[in-house]
């Protein structure tokens, strides 16, 4: 850093968390130095110290050179680091360029507006580049698009299908850390709700089933496998979406998508697989949110005369389960269109017109449940309740047990009773009315949960197809949840944070391999370089004895466990003892306790976290959906609702160490060895990791610019906090512990050509001159390595 460099130095105080600078003098003082940096907007002297010459400053960066601001790709920038990719990102954006890649990353900033980026005439040229330079030809490259991404992972199967023709398809197992033995890829899509990952992974399922179709990349025949993988969104979307405040149609679950293709590439079929549904916004929303989509799509659909009335549903307003978030429209989106999209869905992957009316049934009734409000009771047993007597409550019981075909007597016991076992005696507790208003709940939750479950595995019934016997390899799709860190922070942030934990292990592993093969093909020594690891926040989170979820499970099982007993259990164990867990005295009071993840500190709150965890349904609730006189919703609970979720993969339905249902197939009802909601979360995710590192895996991270989903606003701070969660300065960081300057020799003569030393007569006779390779030269001895490709100067790091 000399006088009259341009820098980024790091402000606090305003909402563009890096500004220019300029270096105004640098004074010697003992060992170290003093920066001294003019600030441009407002000529402000700043001083910054450093102890020693080659310290790194964490406030003050170098700036590159501001043409280089709309670079495609922002690994090719002298100087990467968290102010030069805001910087980039901003620029970029100003332009209407949504799209750059960071090495193996593609950024993808919501652009909160319609943009012409995904006609049939872009997707076609996307297509045919992607061909011509799989058959080795040079064409010109694209700009950064989603459709980018998705080539890469298609041309990239294609490559290896080629190479191991006529192989069965699955190579023998691979070693750890491979990736894509067999060609098969990953297409891992993250981001914060709202950033835009539902669309990216519309836009990618529509570009592989493009390419994937044999009979044109635009032409898609009603009923063909295309057009069912297709139309599986509308119906997920409906039921597994909702508005939050930061997004009209987020994501309320997680899904992986298996895509199988045959030698040719032609898609055969796919397989579905989903995570942590968030069942828990079905009987309460927060101000300005929404429920899912299809009970307002339901509601309308029936007050417009496009519903059979017998659902007797009414506006949305009129619904406990409705109108909590006191939002009932979408700014861009209308509900009714919305409804004939997942009708048409349903239709189109084999939903026969009895199964339509049996699932809007069910979720009508769940409406219905929604209503029922308790009175107490006073006997000689002391308080228990009853269903209250007015006119419209008495309506809306009758309405449910109609829909769900239920008995009356067993569903006014499921809802004002519970029975316990102790030591061998079962004995009917009575329900105060706040307790059968949670049983209501718990069971509207339990009855949705399931008949999703059956939904999914309705859908991977019909994309299956022919995927078994020809499938050479496929490329998948993960669009999962992004890191979460609320004001207040519960169980399924936790499940969540976990997630992203072990998919960033996953990507700095992914990012450090390419790392050490850049450094091999430049033949250059890679073996100093560290990256970092957070294995011990994931043994924090999911070891043995004394992880989060073990401990959690441990209370779980005791007859009077709690959540402050939970807390009391961690602070003993962790407190101290563990550098990812951190406790203050005011945390203690509160029964929270914090987890320093890899995007940083989040406090959780144990409040609820048993109750979400064992998510249990009373035996009086089970025998009561057991014997609905309807088929379809006996069937429902016939179906293991984790397990169906988990049905496009054997593996990860085992990993999730359930044991079969004794009540399955019609048998007996008994009792259930039902692993905590923790545990089948974790055995979900090891199943999905195994699966992901069998693939050569492609990145999206999508960005919010601003919360208030406005375009062309860009908000600094809000993009740099993502980029933390994302993973992406991780993945700086990992670059950066080598040689993070890589310059071309070309470009390294021109830039540095002045610096060197005049060239050495050649006594051979040649009157040419000799590079020089004495001490500190690059290639020398102590100085940088000089690679075949290109330079990369471990002295460039920008230092005092």
């Amino acid at each position: 850093m000399e006088a009259n460099s341009s820098v980024w130095v790091r402000d606090n105080n305003s909402d563009q968390a890096w500004v220019l600078g300029t270096i105004f003098q640098r004074k010697q003082k003992g060992d170290g130095v003093d920066i001294i940096v003019e600030l441009d907007y407002s000529g402000e002297r700043v001083t910054f110290s450093c102890d020693h010459e080659d310290t790194e400053l964490d406030d003050v960066k170098l700036a590159n050179d501001p043409k280089m601001a709309l670079s495609e790709d922002m690994i090719n920038l002298p100087f990467l680091h968290e102010p030069a990719i805001l910087h980039s990102l901003s620029e970029r954006y100003e332009e209407g360029e949504i799209y750059t890649f960071t090495g193996p990353i593609l950024l993808a900033v919501n652009p909160f507006k319609d943009l012409p980026l995904y006609t049939n005439e872009i997707l076609e040229e996307y297509y045919t580049n992607g061909m011509l330079r799989g058959q080795g030809l040079e064409v010109v490259s694209e700009a950064p698009h989603v459709y980018s991404i998705a080539d890469a992972a298609y041309r990239e199967m294609m490559k290896t299908i080629m190479n191991i023709s006529g192989a069965p398809r699955r190579v023998p197992k691979q070693k750890e850390g491979s990736f894509g033995g067999d060609g098969s890829q990953s297409i891992l899509i993250s981001g914060e709700s709202g950033a835009g990952k539902t669309e990216s992974t519309k836009i990618v399922m529509r570009y592989l089933t493009a390419v994937g179709n044999p009979e044109g990349i635009t032409a898609v025949a009603a009923g063909s496998i295309m057009d069912k993988v297709l139309q599986s969104n509308p119906i997920l979307e409906a039921f597994g979406n909702a508005r939050t405040i930061r997004n009209d149609n987020s994501s309320r679950f997680g899904k992986f998508i298996e895509l199988r293709f045959d030698r040719r590439g032609h898609l055969l079929g796919a397989a579905l697989r989903t995570y942590l549904l968030e069942k828990v916004r079905l009987p309460s929303q927060g101000p300005g949110e929404r429920s899912f989509h299809i009970f307002y799509q339901l509601c309308k659909g029936l007050m417009a005369g496009r519903v059979d009335p017998k659902y007797g549903l009414s506006g949305c307003e009129e619904y406990a389960y409705l109108n909590g978030g006191g939002c009932f429209d979408l700014t861009h989106v209308d509900d009714l269109d919305e409804l004939a999209a997942t009708l048409h869905g349903m239709r189109v992957m084999g939903f026969t017109e009895a199964e339509v009316d049996a699932v809007l049934s069910v979720t009508a009734g769940v409406l219905h449940l929604g209503q029922l409000r308790f009175e107490s009771v006073h006997t000689g047993e002391g308080e228990g309740s009853k269903v209250a007597e007015a006119p419209e409550v008495g309506a809306a019981l009758a309405k449910a047990r109609e829909l769900c075909a239920l008995d009356p007597a067993r569903l006014e016991a499921a809802l004002t009773t519970n029975s316990v076992s102790i030591r061998g005696e079962t004995f009917l507790m009575r329900l105060r009315p706040e307790q059968a208003a949670d049983a209501r709940d718990a069971l509207a939750k339990h009855l949705y949960g399931h008949m999703f479950a059956w939904l999914v595995a309705k859908i991977n019934g019909a994309l299956k197809g022919e995927a078994t016997a020809k499938t050479r390899a496929s490329i998948s799709v993960l669009d999962i949840f992004g890191f979460e860190c609320f004001d207040r922070n519960s169980f399924e942030q936790l499940c969540i944070n976990y997630t992203n934990e072990a998919l960033q292990q996953q990507f700095n592993q992914f990012v450090f391999k390419l790392e050490q093969k850049e450094y091999d093909r430049e033949g250059i020594e890679w073996s100093f370089i560290e990256f970092p690891d957070n294995q011990d926040c994931l043994d924090l989170i999911e070891g043995k004895p004394q992880g989060l979820i073990a401990m959690l499970d441990d209370e779980c099982r005791l007859p009077k466990g709690q959540d402050s007993k939970y807390a009391g259990r961690l602070y003993q164990a962790l407190e101290g003892k563990h550098p990812r867990f951190e406790v203050s005295k005011k945390d203690k009071v509160d029964f929270k306790f914090g987890v320093r993840h890899y995007a940083g500190l989040v406090t959780y709150e144990t409040d609820g976290f048993l109750l979400k965890n064992k998510d249990d349904l009373p035996k009086e609730a089970e025998a009561l959906f057991q014997a609905s006189t309807s088929e379809f919703v006996r069937g429902l609970f016939e179906l293991d609702e984790g397990a169906a979720a988990q049905r496009g993969s054997p593996a990860a339905a085992a990993a999730s160490g359930r044991k079969k249902r004794p009540g399955a197939g019609g048998a007996k009802v008994g009792t259930v060895d039902k692993p905590s909601i923790g545990t089948q979360f974790k055995g979900q995710l090891r199943a999905l990791m195994a699966d992901v590192q069998e693939t050569r895996p492609h990145y999206i991270r999508c960005l919010k610019p601003n919360d208030i989903l406005a375009p062309d606003q860009f908000v600094r701070t809000r993009v740099i906090e993502q980029l933390r969660y994302g993973g992406v300065l991780e993945a700086v960081r990992v670059a950066r512990s080598g040689y993070p300057v890589r310059l071309a020799h070309a470009e390294f003569f021109a830039r540095y050509r002045g610096l060197a030393p005049p060239p050495r007569a050649n006594n051979g006779g040649g009157g040419g001159g000799e590079a020089a390779t004495g001490p500190g030269a690059p290639g020398g001895p102590g100085g940088a390595p000089l690679s075949i490709k290109g330079l990369s100067p471990e002295d460039a790091r920008p230092t005092c």
